[in-house]
């Protein structure tokens, strides 16, 4: 449109010449976001750290539940999903977020769909590799399970002999299974106070009759080497009864779809009732098993570590995925070896005491004479309240520690470290008896000592 005077008008506006630009609007400042509340003495580059992390582990879970669904046996898995993992991320070429070399980074961001399939892929390596892989338990390739009947040792007197050819865990009583070896250690068994005799088996000689198709070859489920030990005189805390078992220890090879290698130690044996040894180790006064159980997993993760980091190395330039070499199996019997050692020290100790002896080394003492005189004096703060058996503890002096029942009968004393205490305290398997609790244990005492005296 073209006025007279040959000026050009914009439909918007008249008066405007044609090719004039609109004066701009004033942009509105925007008010900075109020950061979330976080550690003040973080960088913002450990802010976003930080973020990225919850919002990784959200996802993960989320992962985690929509695979178990459906899925009996990853309903078994913990309900908090701790991962630590090298996560490489895949190349995707028509990533909208791919960014060309520009002298500074070149840097490839996957997209949403790949990193998820990565993810997921994460998820079901972990979860896979603790279905297969459970403590106390031996996989059994017949079920595919390490949850069913034949994972676990039918009694106390039971060690893990090795395979059938369909994969089914074989169990024989520790006795007879070194008759069979022809060990000539196994008149100790039946010595006063009984010898503690351990036995070293290769993983070889453990498949040696297991069919190929049976898991003879499987990674995902391999026992390197093996100690069976027998018999382990066990005092449990609660009862104070005293229980021979025998028991295998194993060092386990597992692996996820990627090949990374795991290395466990297990500890599989029954005590009374089907209660794990695992467990009652952690309450029973005679640790010594514990603490060469302890340095053997030690050891092994520590190796477990060198290999992953070989294999990574070798990933990089051969591109084959991680296996064990004749060096690493070596290093595993090494292991197991050595843990071998440490039980037959506890066997020439044991031989060298009497029973009388032996309970003076293992509780550092007579506590048993001191459970009167320090239950008399005892301060009510030192008065503690068994939350299973609903029995009292008393702390005496020295470490000294007295197990009286609600009626003031002593069952047992032991000598106990203060970590040792510490951590029954914060599992929560003792608490601080309260005042009135404490009263009516005190009266049970006085009451019990003054029918004492009057019989």
């Amino acid at each position: 449109m073209v006025e007279p005077g040959g000026a050009s008008v914009n439909k918007e506006g008249a008066g405007k010449p044609e090719g004039a630009r609109r004066k701009p609007r004033p942009r509105r400042r925007r008010r900075p976001a109020r950061p979330a509340a976080t550690d003040p003495g973080l960088s913002d580059l450990e802010r976003q750290a930080e973020k990225l992390r919850n919002d990784l582990r959200e996802l993960l879970m989320k992962i985690y539940q929509e695979r178990a669904e459906g899925q009996a046996s990853s309903k078994e898995l913990s309900a908090s999903l701790d991962v630590i993992f090298s996560l490489e991320l895949s190349k995707d070429a028509n990533s909208p977020d791919s960014t060309p070399g520009n002298g500074e980074l070149d840097i490839t961001i996957p997209s949403a769909k790949v990193l998820l399939s990565d993810l997921k892929k994460v998820v079901d390596e972990i979860a896979t590799e603790r279905e297969v892989f459970r403590a106390g338990h031996v996989h059994c390739f017949w079920c595919q399970s390490s949850a069913c009947e034949h994972s676990l040792p039918p009694g106390e007197a039971f060690v893990f002999t090795g395979y059938s050819p369909t994969g089914l865990p074989e169990w024989e009583e520790f006795p007879a299974w070194l008759l069979a070896r022809k060990d000539e250690r196994v008149e100790s068994l039946y010595r006063r106070p009984p010898a503690l005799i351990p036995s070293f088996v290769r993983g070889s000689d453990l498949k040696a009759n297991q069919l190929r198709v049976f898991g003879r070859a499987s990674r995902s489920y391999n026992i390197l080497a093996q100690v069976a030990a027998g018999f382990l005189r066990i005092r449990e805390p609660e009862s104070g009864e005293s229980r021979q078992v025998a028991f295998t220890l194993q060092a386990v090879e597992t692996r996820g779809k990627r090949g990374d290698v795991r290395l466990d130690m297990n500890l599989v044996g029954v005590v009374g009732d089907g209660k794990q040894l695992a467990d009652v180790l952690s309450e029973a006064i005679d640790d010594r098993l514990a603490r060469v159980l302890h340095s053997g997993t030690k050891e092994l993760k520590e190796l477990e570590s060198l290999i992953r980091q070989a294999g990574r190395a070798r990933k990089r330039k051969v591109r084959r995925s991680t296996a064990l070499l004749s060096d690493d199996l070596e290093r595993v019997a090494s292991i197991v070896t050595r843990m071998e050692k440490g039980l037959s020290r506890i066997h020439r100790q044991r031989t060298r005491r009497t029973k009388h002896a032996e309970d003076h080394g293992v509780r550092g003492g007579r506590p048993i004479a001191k459970a009167q005189e320090d239950v008399r004096g005892v301060d009510p703060s030192k008065i503690l309240l068994d939350r299973r058996t609903g029995a009292f503890i008393v702390l005496g002096p020295r470490s000294r520690v007295h197990v009286f029942s609600a009626e003031g009968k002593h069952v047992t004393s032991l000598n106990l470290t203060g970590d040792k205490v510490e951590r029954r305290m914060v599992t929560k398997r003792w608490r601080p008896a309260s005042r009135v609790e404490g009263r009516h244990f005190l009266s049970a005492i006085e009451e019990r000592e003054s029918q004492d005296e009057e019989s």
